[in-house]
């Protein structure tokens, strides 16, 4: 389960370098994603929800909390889903890479978590 648990960094990376601009400083980075800046709770909600996802993740990582993983993912794939039908309604690109950026964690976590919890071996 090793390369499982290390897709849990990538997790965590991601998550929190969204998560700490949206919370801290978001309408320094709401221009360069396309979006006026406001001073409306979403934003900070955003990174707070974020940051949570990203402690989630490094805790899954450091106990190497094994039922945790097939959650994660179904959970990061509702996430993506999201992510791709807010993009299609505004149009926005920062939407299209952030549900890349999450699908690749997906998809690395998924055949990860596959291949370790099957006795199929691949050479």
């Amino acid at each position: 389960m090793n390369k499982s648990f290390l897709w849990q960094l990538y997790i965590t990376g991601h998550t929190l370098l969204f998560g700490i601009p949206f919370l801290f400083f978001p309408n320094t980075v709401l221009p360069w994603l396309g979006y006026e800046p406001t001073s409306e709770p979403w934003i900070r909600l955003a990174g707070i929800l974020f940051i949570v996802i990203g402690s989630t993740a490094y805790t899954v990582y450091r106990h190497r909390i094994k039922e945790m993983l097939l959650p994660g993912i179904n959970l990061r794939i509702l996430v993506v889903a999201l992510l791709v039908m807010l993009g299609v309604k505004s149009g926005s690109l920062f939407l299209y890479i952030l549900a890349g950026i999450i699908f690749t964690g997906v998809v690395g976590s998924a055949v990860c978590y596959y291949t370790e919890t099957t006795d199929i071996e691949y050479t």
